[in-house]
């Protein structure tokens, strides 16, 4: 599946499993229980991808801005 929404909603209906980054759910979905794996610990990077020396309009640099500051709050940084 390509989208998260369509994951989610396919294992509430189903009874099913899927991994998933704990973002994912972000406290929306009270049907739903994240259970953190321990061993081994998963690990991903995430990152915003622009083109160098692009021109960015005003509403894609204040995206950026929103994406790091909501990360970075989640991360605990």
């Amino acid at each position: 599946m390509n989208s998260v929404e369509s994951i989610l909603s396919t294992v509430r209906q189903g009874q099913l499993a899927s991994l998933l980054p704990s973002l994912a759910l972000c406290k929306r979905d009270k049907g739903l229980k994240a259970i953190p794996l321990i061993e081994p610990k998963p690990h991903r990077s995430v990152g915003l991808l622009w083109l160098r020396d692009a021109h960015r309009r005003a509403a894609a640099q204040a995206f950026g801005r929103v994406t790091e500051q909501v990360l970075q709050d989640r991360r605990g940084v």
